[in-house]
């Protein structure tokens, strides 16, 4: 049976072990850096993406009050004409879900 100092100096003296252990040592830092290279690019992102949609939100959301309020302006100022309106699109939606069932 062999003993600890045979194996360490067993060891010691394996080139290929070495250069092998070398290799893989290598291997793995060069990968940490793309992956943190990557992994920074991936948070860069996805803050930009974020932004974007904040400022997309809030232009959608001044639209769509706008759109509400000019609705609701012509309603006050036509309220038959809005009442026909809806009552027509009734019919339509009534008629449309009828022929389906």
């Amino acid at each position: 049976m062999p003993t600890a100092k045979k194996v360490e100096k067993e060891v010691n003296h394996a080139p290929i072990t070495e250069k092998m252990t070398a290799a893989a040592h290598e291997s793995v830092d060069k990968a940490a850096i793309h992956a943190s290279a990557a992994e920074e690019t991936i948070r860069e992102t996805v803050e930009n993406t974020s932004e974007t949609l904040a400022g997309k939100r809030a232009s959608v959301e001044m639209e769509l009050g706008t759109a509400a309020d000019k609705a609701r302006k012509l309603v006050v100022e036509n309220p038959l004409m809005a009442a026909g309106v809806a009552f027509t699109a009734g019919l339509l939606v009534t008629s449309l879900l009828s022929k389906r069932s």
